[in-house]
């Protein structure tokens, strides 16, 4: 089943689990696109972050509208089959009480 963004955004919204996927051969800049660079500029933004901001600007206004109280929780893979690796792209950024994906 294939969905915009702004619809798994919306679906987030309303409870559903929400997913987005980049998958293709290593070296195409599938990370780049999902996470983005980090070179300061707010065009360098990927996927992820781009949606969770928006997310968070919809559930405010959800907040302000109903009262309604809401839990997100997000992860970032990056899976590599060809060495049977998976690095957790967020690591850096993480809160909560998960320990971290990968070694260290």
């Amino acid at each position: 089943c294939s969905a915009s963004l702004i619809d798994v955004i919306h679906s987030v919204l309303s409870g559903t689990d929400g997913a987005v996927v980049s998958y293709g051969p290593p070296r195409l800049g599938k990370t780049s696109l999902m996470i983005g660079r980090d070179n300061g500029s707010p065009d360098s933004l990927g996927i992820v972050p781009t949606s969770i901001s928006w997310l968070f600007r919809l559930i405010e206004h959800q907040r302000q509208k109903t009262k309604s109280h809401f839990a997100v929780s997000v992860s970032a893979l990056e899976l590599n089959s060809l060495i049977d690796q998976v690095h957790d792209l967020l690591l850096d950024h993480r809160v909560g009480p998960w320990p971290p994906l990968g070694p260290q």
